[in-house]
């Protein structure tokens, strides 16, 4: 993840790669869930790729099972010839 990642949730909050980082916790005891990537589709252009993927999200809170459908976008630069994150 590069250092000047950016990221915009489904509550139009903008996040930096630090604060993106922060909310990566443990759920609570009581709070399970799953995310499946129905369709992944990428375009490539140069070094940088647009992905645009449908997530789908089964959470079970508390007893009460919930499902949330998303809409993605990423975008992926290869930086310095970089064939991986690794390599960079």
């Amino acid at each position: 993840m590069a250092a000047d990642f950016i990221y915009v949730d489904e509550n139009n909050t903008v996040m930096s790669r630090p604060d993106f980082l922060k909310q990566f916790v443990a759920l609570p005891k009581g709070v399970s869930g799953n995310l499946t990537i129905r369709t992944y589709q990428v375009n490539l252009t140069g070094d940088t790729a647009i992905v645009v993927h449908y997530d789908d999200e089964t959470e079970h809170y508390f007893g009460t099972d919930l499902h949330a459908e998303y809409l993605m976008t990423e975008t992926w630069q290869r930086r310095c010839g970089a064939e991986s994150p690794a390599d960079l």
